[in-house]
């Protein structure tokens, strides 16, 4: 994704809502419907997700309010990458997995999880963030997610298809099946980097 986030091709992320607002009596699903209204705040906008019972006209008094926890529009966000120093004659430089293009066994890489921010290349401006169930997605939205499908690949297989797939290998078949709320984040790279 970091190379696709360098090509241009990545402009926004998905993540799931946590706590997840769900329903308890699966029996009883189909005449439940949440709906998400947002709600200006001073720090930013918060969304509250209602649970509306159909058959009964009723608001359940599940409701909940979440803020976006990986920010807000205009916050710069920094990309962590796999990478590693190296000698070089004038000193230590930053390297990056995502620039090569074969796996070099001679290079110790070290996980993102731990690259300090003084090796971050690669920073982006938050510029919409909204909730919406996982499956609800776009075929543009599942392109602008960074994903490539093959276009000797069936019919059948669309860049839906392939962010489904990107995203089971990721967070498991069964997350796909459950049809979360997540955030939608979108992104432009920042021009200071």
């Amino acid at each position: 994704m970091v190379r696709a986030i360098l090509e241009g091709r990545k402009t926004m992320t998905r993540r799931i809502v946590k706590p997840q607002p769900h329903i308890h009596h699966w029996e009883i699903f189909k005449s439940y419907k949440q709906t998400v209204s947002v709600l200006d705040t001073t720090s930013g906008p918060v969304y509250q997700f209602n649970d509306w019972n159909s058959e009964k006209g009723l608001s359940h008094d599940r409701n909940i309010e979440v803020k976006c926890p990986y920010g807000q529009v205009g916050d710069i966000l920094w990309v962590r990458e796999t990478w590693t120093k190296l000698k070089h004659e004038d000193g230590l430089k930053y390297h990056y997995k995502s620039d090569y293009e074969t796996r070099r066994n001679n290079i110790t890489w070290k996980p993102s999880i731990h690259m300090p921010k003084e090796a971050c290349r690669i920073r982006l401006e938050i510029t919409n963030v909204r909730v919406e169930r996982l499956k609800d997605i776009s075929e543009e939205d599942a392109k602008a997610e960074g994903v490539q499908f093959n276009p000797q690949a069936p019919a059948s297989i669309t860049n839906k298809g392939s962010f489904a797939k990107l995203w089971q290998s990721i967070n498991g078949q069964e997350s796909w099946d459950m049809n979360p709320w997540v955030w939608v984040i979108e992104f432009k790279r920042y021009k200071n980097n």
